[in-house]
């Protein structure tokens, strides 16, 4: 080792750094609740390089053919592992019998080029322009990763980069190399240039990909925070967070608050089943759904109670929405049993008075809801802040009712 101390040091730095990458990445699978698993496909990517290293740092002189060899099918294969777990989270891996097939042809060439025809400058192609064109490979079979996060994005640039990287490196450090040399060691630059690029590339491109993973996992955790899963719309915690952003706004626009209660809803529950009656509240989130605009606010606030948020409309652009609820419901096919309740909602409006705080907003429109549940339900009261048109009791003169 005399003279080459800084090489054999490097050989170890590079893949020593890397390999701890694979602690993060085994950590960072069981946060996610063991989903996914091309993360633990990267941990072993990460890991292969570094008994590769150690190979050509304590080997023998009469043994460094073999373990030569071993450490470029080990460097091979990480390339694989990394590339395919990689495009795997894309759902664009290429598969592993191709994987097994080249690595098994590229393993037998390498080493013809050492064992029998020896080479340096095919070796180093070899391993180089294999891995390159791996990555390059998995970069753009994961092209959907273009239309996803920054994260996402940043990967597949990064990861594109560095399989091009590869091609030029490889041909401007190698080929000064004699053909004839038995170690990238005997060439003290070409092995610096390879071992440092390797360990910037792949730390990089380890790092922006335990970004994006570990964003998609916040992003599903406020997901699940924020949102009733059985409809798909906000629940109250998140409906109540939105709502707080709209009011928070400097000049916030007039807004409606509609709450919308289904009548009868828990006789249909009792008498039917929850599986019928978690039918009826899907159908009705997927309706609402369809008849919000973009900017309007839904959520599922209670049990059979859903809250809609119309931001920049007044009383009159509230009452035509409440129709079309109505109408939508009316309408929608809930595959009841015969002889069931029909399905109706009862409906409290209310538009927000000058810098009116949410819970006393909320109590207007619930006390105008449960006058139209006292009237009769199947119907929509509507509240205005102050002036002409009012009853005594806050409410419109007129009512809103709903068909059937």
């Amino acid at each position: 080792m005399n003279g080459q101390t800084e090489p054999f040091l490097l050989s170890v730095l590079g893949p020593a750094t890397i390999a701890i990458f694979a602690v993060a990445y085994i950590w960072t699978w069981a946060l996610t609740s063991r989903r996914h698993r091309y993360l633990l496909v990267i941990a072993a990517a990460m890991l292969l390089p570094l008994p590769g290293a150690l190979f050509q740092v304590l080997a023998e002189p009469e043994n460094k053919g073999f373990t030569t060899v071993a450490s470029g099918v080990l460097f091979m294969g990480a390339s694989i592992l990394a590339a395919e777990g990689m495009a795997r989270r894309y759902r664009s891996q290429i598969g592993v019998p191709v994987d097994l097939v080249l690595l098994t042809v590229a393993s037998a060439l390498l080493a013809y080029f050492w064992f029998v025809d020896p080479n340096f400058h095919a070796r180093a192609f070899l391993v180089n322009f294999f891995c390159g064109g791996y990555f390059i490979a998995a970069a753009l079979r994961s092209e959907r990763a273009t239309r996803g996060r920054t994260t996402d994005r940043t990967v597949f640039w990064v990861m594109l980069a560095y399989g091009i990287f590869l091609f030029p490196r490889t041909v401007l450090f190698a080929l000064p190399v004699e053909a004839g040399t038995q170690a990238a060691f005997d060439h003290p630059l070409f092995w610096q240039v390879a071992t440092l690029s390797t360990a910037v590339f792949a730390t990089a491109l380890g790092l922006f990909f335990l970004v994006a993973v570990l964003t998609e996992h916040m992003d599903d955790l406020r997901r699940d925070r924020d949102f009733d899963r059985l409809t798909g719309v906000l629940n109250r915690r998140g409906f109540e967070e939105h709502a707080a952003a709209l009011m928070a706004k400097a000049g916030a626009p007039p807004m409606v608050l509609i709450l919308c209660d289904l009548d009868h809803f828990k006789r249909v529950n009792d008498t039917y089943g929850h599986r019928v009656g978690d039918d009826v509240l899907r159908i009705i989130g997927s309706l609402l759904q369809s008849i919000c605009r973009k900017g309007d606010v839904l959520g599922r606030i209670g049990g059979e109670e859903f809250a809609l948020l119309l931001p920049n409309q007044g009383l009159a652009q509230a009452e035509g929405f409440v129709r079309r609820m109505q109408e939508a419901m009316a309408a929608a096919d809930f595959a009841l049993p015969e002889g069931a309740p029909p399905i109706q909602a009862s409906m409290g409006v209310a538009m927000r008075r000058d810098n009116e705080a949410y819970p006393i907003w909320f109590d207007r429109a619930d006390a105008a809801l449960y006058q139209a549940k006292a009237e009769g339900r199947n119907r929509a009261v509507f509240v205005q802040p102050a002036g002409a048109g009012q009853t005594e009791s806050g409410f419109f003169a007129g009512v809103c009712a709903g068909q059937g």
